[in-house]
């Protein structure tokens, strides 16, 4: 789930400003959800919905969304959720987005934990949060421990016990990394 603060709202957009960094997202909205965004300076949570055009799996690089400001065009990260029905991946970027595949219609070909770099649509939308959960009778699933949204599960990149985040190759609080299999001994160290 994206978090940020919202920047600026016109009828058919909003500028979210991601926390923590210095990206401002320009992202489409509906009617109905323009309705409810409350004020510039209020925080959002939601999910940012996306087409994207050839998904590459890359082999090295960082997570991230080009440009910094303005109408997102391109973005690499880790795939933390696959779901083959609905054709949609997740990517945790600089911040998780929903992404739909458009050229290749098989988002079951990937695997969860692949770093993967593509161009997205243009027309990249924000659905508020509360629109997943409306029929929860006023429970909030953050508080509940379920910020997942409904028909996908918790993976790679969720919050996975005692507030530590799981992601492949994370170093974790012993100092080791975690999540890939160490070189074997055959491997020659160059430099």
């Amino acid at each position: 789930m994206a978090a940020g603060v919202l920047a600026e709202k016109l009828d058919d957009m909003l500028v979210l400003s991601l926390l923590g960094t210095d990206y401002r997202l320009h992202l489409a909205i509906d009617a109905a959800t323009a309705a409810e965004l409350g004020k510039v300076g209020d925080r959002l949570e939601g999910f940012i919905h996306a087409r994207a055009k050839r998904i590459d799996v890359v082999r090295t690089g960082g997570r991230y969304i080009e440009p910094l400001y303005g109408r997102p065009r391109r973005v690499q990260g880790r795939i933390t959720t696959v779901d083959s029905a609905a054709n949609t991946l997740t990517v945790l970027a600089a911040c998780p987005l929903v992404v739909t595949t458009t050229v290749d219609p098989q988002a079951g070909r990937f695997v969860q934990g692949q770093l993967v770099s593509f161009d997205i649509e243009r027309g990249a939308r924000f659905e508020l949060f509360a629109e997943h959960h409306s029929g929860d009778a006023g429970i909030d699933p953050i508080k509940q421990g379920n910020p997942t949204p409904r028909g996908q599960s918790a993976v790679v990149g969720a919050v996975a016990g005692a507030g530590h985040v799981a992601d492949g190759g994370a170093l974790g609080d012993d100092r080791k990394i975690t999540g890939r299999q160490p070189p074997s001994g055959e491997t020659p160290i160059s430099g």
